[in-house]
């Protein structure tokens, strides 16, 4: 990098993760109808990347593949989005059409994306497009990759990830889709949000994916959180995500339930859950997790 890096400067760590991304997505909230400060700080520290080259000579963001959600409580969104695929497109990313997906109820200001439900069909159904033409646009699209928030629209075995929200109004946070094997996903089913834990994150990954499915649990609480252990992911890493997660669901008041096939990690979990504002709930099923969970949020 050729900018200036200080001391606790966190730009490293995400400079390198972007390095590491075929797809880049920011997300940001409409603010007195511009990008957040945080997303302009972010394309301002990536202007640096225009020096950079690989090892053909390239400048390093060509053949990536960049997108861009915004949400807010007041109309701008078009201009946000054109002024973010703007800026990346000048340090040489490749912005596809249906580049975007946005949220928020027309002129003037109004609610939060979490405090009304208007609009949200549509906008997760241009997130999906926007996933899929991202996909199959990025350079990593013969191998699937990537952990993934969105999944709907994409072909079979195929997966991407959209930035975690992380709060009620998006703060400018970056997304990367990481080229290799899928950790997570994410649906909403019955109004659960139904999270998919694909591989063992190991004790060394466990900590990030307890940050990106919190994140998830504060984009779309109050919903009840259904975290599901596929084979691979039920070991004792995943069970300790399961176990953390939990932690913070009890703190918010949010209901979570668990669902593994293996009978002794359903023991090791019942064992190990705090007690506190919400129980864990151990399952053996996902459809009978979900089933359950969403009768709970309506009683």
């Amino acid at each position: 990098m050729s900018e200036a890096v200080a001391a606790g400067d966190d730009w490293p760590a995400v400079h390198a993760r972007l390095l590491g991304a075929h797809i880049l997505v920011i997300a940001s909230p409409t603010w007195l109808g511009r990008p957040s400060s945080v997303a302009q700080r972010v394309l301002e520290r990536m202007d640096a990347m225009l020096s950079e080259t690989d090892d053909d000579g390239r400048p390093v963001a060509y053949n990536r593949v960049a997108g861009v959600v915004v949400t807010g409580s007041e109309d701008g969104a078009h201009h946000v989005i054109s002024e973010i695929n703007g800026a990346l497109c000048d340090i040489r990313y490749t912005i596809p059409g249906q580049s975007w997906t946005y949220w928020h109820l027309g002129p003037g200001p109004g609610p939060d994306y979490l405090d009304d439900q208007r609009g949200h069909e549509w906008a997760h159904r241009t997130g999906r497009a926007m996933a899929a033409v991202r996909h199959r646009t990025g350079p990593g699209r013969e191998s699937p990759g990537g952990s993934a928030s969105v999944t709907a629209a994409l072909p079979a075995g195929r997966r991407v990830a959209v930035a975690p929200l992380g709060s009620r109004s998006v703060g400018g946070r970056v997304g990367c889709v990481k080229p290799e094997a899928g950790m997570l996903s994410h649906a909403i089913e019955r109004g659960v949000l139904v999270v998919t834990v694909h591989d063992d994150p190991g004790i060394d990954g466990r900590a990030d994916l307890v940050l990106d499915i919190e994140g998830l649990v504060r984009a779309y609480q109050p919903a009840p959180v259904v975290i599901v252990l596929e084979e691979p992911a039920a070991g004792p890493a995943g069970l300790s995500v399961v176990l953390r997660v939990h932690r913070a669901c009890n703190a918010l008041g949010v209901l979570l339930s668990a669902v593994t096939s293996s009978a002794p990690a359903r023991r090791l979990l019942e064992a190990n859950a705090e007690t506190g504002t919400t129980r864990l709930i151990i399952h053996a099923r996902a459809d009978i997790a979900v089933a359950t969970a969403a009768l709970a949020a309506v009683a």
